[in-house]
């Protein structure tokens, strides 16, 4: 089972420096989100897995390079840079590698 950690202070830049980065911003009480953490879970321990709330930490959403406009969205990241958007689909059938 892989560890979700959620972001607690507006640092996530700190935190940018793994290879396998997957940033999820979710809100609590999103159902989706629930449903996809949960899917996150599953995922093979060499991806370290940061939940990020946007509205309590805006700093940290920088880093994504498209618009926040719906829960969850997902970036994978290779030290610091983005790689790709992730899907639900693509965490769920957990083909994270392919582009």
């Amino acid at each position: 089972m892989n560890e979700l950690i959620k972001l607690e202070k507006d640092n996530l830049d700190t935190l940018m420096d793994h290879e396998n980065l997957i940033v999820v911003f979710s809100r609590d009480g999103c159902g989706a989100c629930v449903k996809n953490n949960k899917n996150l879970e599953k995922l093979d321990k060499k991806y370290k897995i940061i939940i990020v709330d946007p509205i309590r930490h805006p700093k940290s959403t920088r880093f994504m390079p498209m618009p926040i406009d719906f829960f969850p969205k997902m970036g994978l990241f290779n030290r610091g840079y983005f790689n790709k958007e992730l899907s639900q689909h693509n965490i769920r059938n957990q083909n994270i590698d392919t582009i």
